[in-house]
Formats: C-alpha cells, structure tokens, sequence
C-alpha cells in the first residue's frame, strides 16, 4: 500500500474517538500481526473473527514497531500509543476503503462467482497490462476483508483496478457492492462452493449479481442470461472473436477466459494483440495441478490432503469444467480411518459427479483407463499411492524434472526475517533465473511474500519480470550502458559503479527528460571488482549534486568472506563501509538505505545489517549447518532402458568403463546439458533408486547418463532421486567439484519445473 493519510485524516474518516495525535502518516494498515514486517506508518486495525480476536494482539504489534490502533473494545497500551475507538473495526475498515475508493475515476472490474475468480483476475490483469497500469487484488482476497485491504492498494500511478470480491452468506454482497462501486464486472458463474448457506442456486446468483447493480456493463455466459434479465442489469456475452481467441491457450476454463477476453475487447485491447499472451498464458499458484491427460481428459491432481474442506474446494472445481461434461471422482481412502471414510462419502452423495471411484487397496480400477472427455479429479492424502499413479494418465510424462517447493522458501525467508530488526527490508535476488528456480514464478512468490526489493544480474532479467507483471522495485545488479533505455522505459533500478557509468546514464535520462530516477550506487571496500573507491568519492558527489536525473536509493558493498564468521577481513570491510555511510549520509542527507549482507552474512554477522539486507541462496535453504532451513528442491528422472552387459563390454563414449562381470545397467536421460556434469562419469556420481546408493558407469554423455543396478531389482520408468532427501544438493555438489551455486545455476532450463505449494 502507499497510503497517504494523516492521523487526523484517518480520525475523521473513520468518525472515532482518539487519543493523542500520532505524529507521522498514515501509509499502510493491518491486521495481522505475523504480516508486519515494516511498521513505520502503519495503522493496526484490530479484528474479529469466529475464532480470534484482534485486540488480544495490539501489544504484539505495539512490539513490532506500531503506533497507531483502530480498536472497538478497550485496551492497554503504553502511552506513546495513539488510539482509535471505532463501533466496529470491520465496518470501519471497509468504510477508510470506500472513502479511499471514491478518490479515484478510473474504471474498477469487480469479478464474482464462485469459482475461478482468482483465475479471471490474473488472466485478464496479463491481457491488459501492456495498455494499462493496473492494480488488482492481492493473491485471493476476496472477503469481507480482502476487499477492503485490495481497494486500499488504489493509488493515482494507476488507471485501472480489477477487484476479485467473493461472498459465503446472503446480504454480505451489498455492503462490498458499496464499497467497490465497479464501473464493469466479470461474472464467472455458480458452483457448488458455498451453495449449502443459500435457499437454491437461484438464490445465490441473485446475490452474486448484486455487486454489479450499478455497474456499466458485466460479462458472463449465456446460460446465465435470464438472471441478469430480471436483475436489469446491462450484460455482454462472448462474441465470436472471443471464442476464437480463447481457442488459442492450453486451458481447460475457456469460459472463464472467454469472459476476460470479451471485456479486455471491451476496453479496447485487439486481437492481435493478445494473441501471444494467450499462447503462454499464467497458470494461477494453487495446492491443485491442473494437467492435459490422454485420452482428452482434464486431471486435477489434488493428492495432498483429504478433509472436508479441501474435498470441498477440489469438487468444486471439478464441477466447474464445464468443457467437460462427464465429471469423474477418484478418491484414495486406503489412509483414512472407517469414520473419515463414512463422512467423505457422506459428503460426496450430495454432488452430482457422474462416477465415484473409492479406492480401498492400493489398486486403481482398470475401467479408469478407458475413461475418454472427462474431467478427473483425483483426492487422497499426502503419503497417498496415486500420486505416482498419476503420471500414467497425463498425456506427456517428464522423465526429467524439478521440484521446487515454494512453501519451504516462504519458510526461510520468514526464517531470515526473525533474524533481523523490525525495520531492515529485505532485498531478494531472483537472478540466473531465480537460481535455476525460475525468475519469474519466483519473483512473483517474493512479491506476494512482501519483500521491499527483487535483484536481478543484468536489465534484460527485470525486463522479463516487469513482463511478468511484477511490480516491486527491481535493482539491476551489472546495469550495462546498451540497456540503459529498457531500463529506463521498464523503471528498473540500476547499480552504479564508476564515474563514466553514471554519466552516461544521465545522458540517457536527459534524452528520456527523466528526473529524480531511482539508482544504487556501488561502494568498494574489498572485494576489488567494481565499486567506487575513496578517491571517487568528490567527483561523485559533485556530478550527483549537480544533476537532478539521478536520486540515490541506496548505497551497498559486499563481504568477501561472509561464510566465514572468523574471518577478521570481514571487519575491516565493514569497517571501510561505516566510513562510506558517514559521509554519504553527511552530503546526501537522511533517507539513504545502506546493505552489506548477503544471505550468510545475515546470519554471521548481524551487527551490520544497516537499513537492508539481500538474500539469495538462504532462501533456498542451502547454507550449510545452519538449523532452521528447509531444503526447496528436489531432483529426479526415470530410468530409460536396462540392459544387461557381459564380462568384457564396455559403456559409453570413449570405452572408459569395461564390465568385470554380468551386469544390469541402466540408462536415465539426463546429462551434462541438462547439468550433470562430466566429472561425474566412471563411478564418481551417486544417485538413489529405491532408496538405495547407486552409481554411474563410463563417461556421461550430452543427454544421458548410464548406472549400475545389478544389486537392485528394478524397471523402465522406475524413479530415480538426482537431488533429494538422500542425496543433498551438497553432496552432489562436493562430487561435482563445485559449489551449491554453480550447480542450482547449471540445471538447464529444458529440465521441467514443477512448483509445490501447500
């Protein structure tokens, strides 16, 4: 958020009763208190809920750095506390949104339904964002709440909102109908989800159809055409070119597209245009893969857990494939008890899924291969079978994939996070491709985790990610002078080194008429690679004080030897780095971020985490001996052929390994360009089948790999772990003769990511 509110304003807004004036603005608010992370300019809203209650935490986040609360009850704060007493808190945080809304004349989409909001949001945000600068809501928030927090994030830098609102009760709809008074609506239609709180469906569309009342114009699809008839409201149903477009991406939710892709028509966006988008399309970060099977089927593969209310969401979306008319359950109960067994069925009796599927023993049906056009979910618990059982209805199996597991990552940040003061922000480094983990699914797994900046090596790698959407700030790391014009026209923020660099940036800002534009200024206190020196230090401030292109955002060094906690050189560097704070501070002013510490450096020597710290490989969990961090990836591929050899033959290029004895060997289809490096060959590597040590045989060659399994009794397409719980990332690396760094980059990008999210 970027509020910018007085405390008395805010007072005035919410009619309340106050304490002493708080001093400073009003930038952001909250109500969480595990989510603060920056409290300067925060106001702590304290909330009710079923099960909670705000007010029993104002003194967590008074400790957290807050000092401005809006409560409904009394509460005992230090009287360096500014309060104030509202009737109710939730009313009166939807009511600063609705007031905070009214500022602003741009168009607001309001998406409804109850399902595929989240979908509709992202998807339309990607048809749109080239021709608007657009906010949306974060992730899901569509409650009463959300709502509210989403219409918080309006500000004059943007020109359209799109808002995902959601109700579970009646009469909850038109208190969100006041507060986003949407110009056009997205309706993506009625499930099953919720359905048990409203008399029929008639009635829960009736109340989803009331947050469009006002509104200009709504898309839907035909089917619901008689509601919004009685309803008068104006509605607009995809037209031929939608359909067409919506042909074009590899989704099974064409009717959910379909609608975006009318009212991104509607605004003005063409064909052509959108075209390339939906060739790569987003997939929207859920617990659910949704996967391409044979056979024309659709898969959601849901094996991760099996209580009600995640049963509830997975049904739900699979009624909602309305592409696909026959609907299929296949639901493991082999882990549930005869209880949880009874009321899974229980529940299930009242959907109408076409065929149920309970699975008793670790055995899928054979009549579930012949099965054609449908959509299938399949439902079990985390340690269940079926999640190998799966592959063998995709329609493309990877041999060849890496795991990457986002809510390990979110883990060590916050882990990183509880080792810093309540002010120090946090810049992550998503370059190299996020580590070999992907930049942009990264970078926006960053964005939606708060961090105050991304870091990425070279202009092009924040190009993508603005791209991408991505709207943090964005610190380009080796900002060459032939990427100055993409840096400015995408506002990424370069790293500035030398006099010369500087000048030239200038120059581009100039033609640009570019002023106060963000940039960081490198200082050397050691390393000896680039960075200005002491004897910079007067032409830099001369040129920075003459010229107003150019505001200085940060200024940073790093530490040679920051793994090394004994290392006496890492005080002399930051020793040089006070220095170097001193005088910037004295001729630039206040307001200056500084950084020295990377990920060990954070946990080695805290002392000198300044204003902000970068984090790269700690997110990941790869520091060694360092309790707390969770490891995020996992490697595997399956096993191609087995052959067995004779005493005398040999096996691979170069004849380098020749058998002693009968062997069984097996290939795998990975190599060293896939990034399993050469060294690895003629028994150096170690992998894991079935649990078991195995290791490699003859040279690794460009896309293969060969071992021995003679002593393990095994198939084609067995699994093998590459990098896992057996085999560490530091193992592998050790073998390799290299560092955790070289190898998480080397990974090549034609090896599969597969993002885990809990």
């Amino acid at each position: 958020m970027n509020l910018n509110y007085t405390y008395a304003d805010l007072a005035d807004l919410l009619d309340a009763e106050q304490t002493q004036p708080y001093k400073g603005e009003i930038k952001a608010v909250a109500y969480d208190t595990r989510k603060i992370y920056h409290a300067e300019a925060l106001a702590f809203f304290a909330l009710h809920s079923e099960k909670d209650n705000g007010h029993k935490y104002v003194l967590d986040a008074y400790e957290k750095g807050v000092r401005c609360f809006v409560v409904d009850e009394r509460v005992e704060l230090p009287d360096d506390a500014c309060v104030l007493t509202v009737e109710d808190t939730l009313e009166a945080l939807q009511q600063l949104a609705k007031k905070h809304r009214e500022q602003f004349a741009y168009p607001v989409v309001a998406i409804t339904g109850s399902y595929g909001k989240t979908m509709a949001k992202e998807w339309l945000y990607s048809l749109l964002k080239d021709d608007y600068q657009i906010v949306r809501s974060p992730k899901s928030y569509n409650s009463q709440i959300g709502v509210a927090l989403s219409l918080l994030e309006m500000s004059h830098e943007h020109n359209l909102a799109i808002i995902e609102v959601g109700i579970s009760e009646p009469d909850e709809m038109e208190i969100l109908e006041d507060i986003v008074d949407p110009t056009l609506g997205i309706f993506t239609g009625i499930g099953a989800a919720h359905q048990e709180n409203f008399e029929s469906e008639k009635q829960h569309v009736k109340e989803k159809l009331k947050l469009f009342k006002h509104s200009n114009f709504v898309f839907a699809q035909e089917e619901y055409a008689s509601p919004f008839r009685r309803a008068k409201i104006n509605v607009e149903y995809p037209s031929t070119p939608a359909k067409e477009l919506a042909k074009l991406a590899a989704t099974p939710f064409k009717s959910t597209l379909e609608n975006c892709l009318e009212c991104a028509l509607f605004l003005g966006r063409q064909p052509e245009d959108m075209e390339p988008i939906l060739k790569q399309l987003p997939t929207v970060a859920s617990r659910m893969e949704i996967l391409i099977g044979k056979k024309d089927n659709v898969l959601i593969n849901d094996t991760y857990s099996l209580d009600l209310h995640a049963l509830e969401q997975a049904v739900n979306y699979l009624l909602s494939l309305k592409e696909k008319s026959q609907k299929i359950a296949v639901i493991d109960l082999t882990l549930s008890s005869e209880e949880e067994q009874r009321k899974i069925e229980q529940f299930i009796a009242n959907y109408p899924i076409d065929k149920v599927y309970y699975i008793r023993e670790e055995i899928l049906p054979e009549t579930l291969d012949l099965v054609e056009n449908a959509a299938i979910l399949f439902k079990a618990k985390r340690k269940s079978f079926i999640k190998k059982e799966i592959e063998n209805f995709k329609e493309k199996k990877h041999d060849t994939w890496l795991e990457i597991d986002q809510s390990a990552i979110l883990e060590n940040i916050n882990h990183f996070r509880s080792k810093l003061h309540p002010n120090t922000k946090l810049l992550c480094m998503v370059k190299a491709s996020s580590y070999g983990s992907g930049d942009v699914k990264m970078a926006h797994l960053m964005e939606s985790a708060g961090v105050d900046y991304l870091g990425v090596a070279y202009a092009d790698e924040g190009v993508d990610l603005r791209k991408a959407g991505i709207q943090s700030p964005i610190m380009v790391m080796n900002a060459s002078e032939s990427a100055f014009q993409e840096i400015i026209k995408n506002e990424l923020e370069p790293a500035i080194f030398d006099i010369p660099q500087l000048e030239a940036f200038i120059g581009s800002l100039i033609r640009f008429k570019k002023t106060n534009f963000p940039i960081h200024i490198k200082v050397e206190t050691g390393m000896n690679r680039l960075g200005f020196s002491e004897d910079d230090l007067d032409d830099l401030f001369e040129l920075l004080q003459a010229q107003p292109e150019v505001n200085v955002k940060s200024v940073y060094s790093h530490l040679a030897s920051s793994d090394h906690p004994s290392s006496t050189f890492n005080h002399k560097q930051a020793k040089r780095f006070a220095q170097y704070k001193e005088v910037f501070t004295e001729k630039l002013g206040g307001g200056l971020d500084f950084h020295l510490l990377n990920s060990s450096g954070i946990l080695n020597f805290p002392e000198y985490q300044y204003s902000m710290v970068r984090l790269g490989i700690g997110m990941y969990g790869y520091i060694e001996k360092q309790p707390g961090l969770k490891a995020s990836l996992a490697w595997y591929t399956r096993i191609s052929q087995i052959k067995i050899i004779q005493k005398g033959d040999t096996v691979g290029y170069g004849q380098n390994f020749t058998a002693e004895k009968e062997m069984h060997i097996a290939t795998l289809p990975i190599g060293y360009s896939d990034g399993i490096h050469r060294v690895l060959g003629n028994g150096k590597g170690e992998f894991f089948l079935q649990g078991k040590k195995v290791h490699t045989v003859g040279n690794i060659c460009m896309d293969m790999c060969m071992i021995d399994v003679s002593d393990i009794p095994c198939q084609k397409g067995d699994l093998v772990e590459i990098i896992g719980a057996n085999n560490t990332i530091f193992d592998l690396a050790k073998a390799s003769g290299t560092i955790v760094y070289e190898l998480m980059t080397s990974i090549s990008k034609r090896v599969e990511r597969i993002y885990l999210q809990n």
